[in-house]
C-alpha cells in the first residue's frame, strides 16, 4: 500500500512539474493539466484505499483481542470441568440398603388410606394437653363451720364482737375428686356446665322469702303463710300454694330434658 502510495505522489509531482515548465518557457499546453487533474484523482483514490486499510487493520486488531479473551476463557471452563470430573470420581459409591431398610418400608396404599383419615384437627390417640396447675380459691371455715344460706349463696354467720373464733383454711371438695376429674375441671373434658343458680338454692334463698312476705298477709316463717287471718288471706296462701305447684311440675319438666353430652357417645 505504501508503494502505491508513493508511486501516485510521483506521477502529481511530474505532472506538476511539466505544467510549471511549460508555464515558464510560455508555452503552456493544456495537455498537462489534463495529466495533473488525472494524478490528482489517483491520489485522491489512493487516500480512500488507505482510510479503508487502516479501518481494515483496526478491526482485526480488536478481533484478535476478542479471540484471545475467548481462548483464556475457554481453557478455563476445561480446566474446571477436569478438575469436576476428578471431584466426582473422588466420591465413594453408595453403599446398597441393607436389610433394615427394607424392613421399613411402607405400601403406598397403606399411606393413603391412613391418610384418608386424617382431618385438620385430628391428633394421636396418645395425646393429652397437659393439665395446667390452677389455684383453687380457699374459704375459711370459722367456728363448727355451720354456714347461712342467703340468696343460693353460703355465707358465715357473722361473728360476736370481740370473738374471732377458731379460723381454718381449707381446700373445699379439691382432695376427693379424681385425677379425671381435675383434667375437666381445667377444661380438657366436656361435661355439661348449666351457668345458673339451680331452682332449689332460688327457692331457700332471701328473695323467696320476701316474695312470700310480699304476697301474703300475714307473718311469713319460711315459706308458708300464717293461716291466721280473714278468708282473703287465706285465698292467697291457696293462690301461693297452687303457684308452687306449678313451678313444681315445670322443673321436674325442665329436669327430664337431658343436656347432650359428648362422652355418652
Amino acid at each position: 500500500m505504501n508503494a502505491q502510495l508513493q508511486s501516485s505522489y510521483h506521477t502529481l509531482e511530474q505532472a506538476l512539474q511539466r505544467l510549471t515548465d511549460s508555464i515558464a518557457t510560455y508555452n503552456p499546453n493544456p495537455v498537462y493539466a489534463d495529466e495533473l487533474v488525472a494524478a490528482n484523482d489517483a491520489v485522491d483514490r489512493d487516500l480512500e484505499l488507505l482510510a479503508a486499510h487502516q479501518s481494515n487493520y483496526t478491526r482485526i486488531q480488536s478481533l484478535r483481542a476478542q479471540s484471545a479473551s475467548l481462548d483464556s476463557t475457554l481453557r478455563s471452563t476445561i480446566t474446571q470441568l477436569a478438575q469436576a470430573r476428578k471431584d466426582i470420581l473422588a466420591i465413594p459409591p453408595a453403599s446398597s440398603p441393607g436389610p433394615t431398610d427394607q424392613a421399613n418400608e411402607l405400601n403406598v396404599d397403606t399411606l393413603l388410606r391412613y391418610a384418608a383419615l386424617i382431618a385438620p384437627t385430628t391428633v394421636p390417640p396418645t395425646l393429652r394437653k397437659p393439665i395446667p396447675s390452677i389455684e383453687f380459691p380457699r374459704v375459711k371455715l370459722e367456728g363448727d363451720g355451720s354456714v347461712e344460706r342467703v340468696g343460693g349463696l353460703s355465707t358465715p354467720p357473722p361473728q360476736p364482737e370481740g370473738e374471732q373464733g377458731d379460723v381454718k383454711e381449707a381446700i373445699v371438695g379439691i382432695e376427693r375428686i379424681g385425677e379425671l376429674e381435675r383434667g375437666w375441671l381445667a377444661g380438657n373434658g366436656d361435661v355439661g356446665f348449666v351457668p345458673w343458680v339451680s331452682d332449689e338454692a332460688i327457692r331457700g334463698g332471701a328473695l323467696a322469702k320476701l316474695e312470700g312476705i310480699g304476697e301474703g298477709s300475714g307473718e311469713v316463717s319460711g315459706m308458708e303463710v300464717d293461716q291466721q287471718g280473714d278468708g282473703g288471706a287465706e285465698e292467697e296462701v291457696r293462690a301461693e300454694h297452687e303457684e308452687q305447684d306449678r313451678r313444681r311440675r315445670r322443673e321436674r319438666a325442665r329436669a327430664e330434658v337431658r343436656v347432650f353430652n359428648p362422652d355418652d357417645l
